[in-house]
This record gives C-alpha cells, sequence and structure tokens, in this order.
C-alpha cells in the first residue's frame, strides 16, 4: 500500500507543474493576442472662407492721410501632416489604440517691403447734390459713411479701418530665406480598451467602441467607424 502512494506522488507533481507551465504559455486569442496593427489615414481638408471687406479707394482717396514704408518679416511653406492608428493587443482581453499625428516639411523666411497709410481722425463732408450730404468720419480704427438729407440721416454704415487707423499692404519681395525644416513633435492619444470575438466578429469597448470584422485570412480588420488595418 505504500509503494502505491509513492508512486502517486511524482504523478500528482508533474500534473501540476504541466498545468502551471501551459497557463504561462497560453494566451488569451490565438488570433489577436500580442499582436499590432495600423492604419495611415488622411483628415479631409475643410475650406475656411473670410469674409473680407476692403473700403473702396474712391473713398479712402478724399480723405487726409501720410504713406511709409516698412521692412516686414514673414514665414512661408507648408506642414505636412501624417495621421496613423495603431492598435495593440495585450495577452489579456485588453487593448489599446494610439492616434498618432506625425509633422513635416519645410518653411522660409520672407522680407518685403509694407506700405502703411495712416488716417488720422477726421470728418470729411461733401456736397453731392439733390439736397445730399456724403460724410465720412475716421475715429479709432473704424470709418464711418452717412449719408443724410439736409440734416437727416438717411444712411449709415460703419466699418472697421485698421488698428491706429492704419492699412497695411504688401510691397515687392525683398528677400527669401533657404529652406528650413519644421521642429515639431509627434502629437499622440490613446485608447483604452477590452475586446471580444465571436469568429471573425470583432467589439471593442471603452475609450471608443468598435466593431470590426477580421478578414478570413486574418491579415485585416475593418472597422465599421474608423476603417480597414493591415496586421504588421
Amino acid at each position: 500500500m505504500m509503494r502505491k502512494i509513492v508512486n502517486i506522488i511524482p504523478i500528482a507533481i508533474s500534473i501540476i507543474l504541466a498545468s502551471c507551465s501551459n497557463d504561462d504559455t497560453d494566451v488569451y486569442d490565438e488570433v489577436l493576442s500580442n499582436t499590432t496593427w495600423h492604419q495611415f489615414y488622411v483628415i479631409p481638408d475643410s475650406e475656411v472662407v473670410e469674409e473680407t471687406y476692403t473700403i473702396p479707394e474712391n473713398i479712402l482717396s478724399r480723405l487726409e492721410s501720410t504713406k511709409r514704408t516698412e521692412e516686414a518679416k514673414d514665414t512661408i511653406g507648408s506642414i505636412q501632416q501624417t495621421n496613423e492608428y495603431v492598435l495593440t493587443f495585450g495577452s489579456d482581453e485588453t487593448c489599446e489604440l494610439n492616434d498618432i499625428h506625425h509633422f513635416g516639411g519645410t518653411y522660409q523666411i520672407e522680407t518685403y517691403e509694407e506700405e502703411i497709410t495712416y488716417y488720422p481722425n477726421q470728418t470729411y463732408r461733401e456736397d453731392v447734390g439733390g439736397g445730399y450730404t456724403t460724410e465720412i468720419i475716421v475715429y479709432n480704427g473704424s470709418l464711418t459713411l452717412r449719408s443724410l438729407k439736409g440734416e437727416e440721416l438717411v444712411r449709415e454704415n460703419t466699418m472697421f479701418l485698421g488698428k491706429n487707423n492704419e492699412i497695411r499692404r504688401k510691397g515687392q519681395t525683398l528677400d527669401v530665406s533657404e529652406p528650413s525644416d519644421y521642429d515639431m513633435e509627434d502629437r499622440a492619444e490613446t485608447y483604452h480598451m477590452t475586446y471580444t470575438r465571436n469568429g471573425n466578429r470583432l467589439e471593442l469597448a471603452g475609450d471608443k467602441n468598435l466593431s470590426g470584422v477580421i478578414s478570413e485570412d486574418f491579415s485585416e480588420i475593418e472597422f465599421k467607424e474608423i476603417g480597414t488595418f493591415g496586421i504588421y
């Protein structure tokens, strides 16, 4: 009886060790665990239209003004932005989505002449016939155009003239520097989630909720919300 007990003990120890070994090597999901997927994507350009109003020259030409020229500088160039999603699955049910923005491009410093016209505070009046008078008032950065019949105000319109009563216009270019690279750090946002897979169906929940389908050859994941990812 003692010999049988002694033989059972080594067998039991072997089973326990084998079980521990399997726990160390097993992964949560044989398709996704410890894998990384990515996608480059483009942010659609949003066209911004700035409405600017230029005061007609036939109004400005009636006003008292002085002119001068100064040297000014401006940055010319373009920034290229590349956007990338990186999706990493852990060895458990967790995953992490990084939304990374890479920046590059070059710029130059342009030196140019700036033509500045200064309009002091003033009031200009002109009889335009038929009992009508045109009045132009410049006061602290604004210009008011008024139409009067006798002393009765018929119409009035106030518009921005310029800071310090100045209108600035770009003149001729004097110099353009050699191109330099933009020195800009990447920006990234990180989203933490958990996932469940049912066959080729994939659901992510957490900071973002995403629904995806894994391709038959397990090389791509197509998410309804953010597009297709390929495996690294």
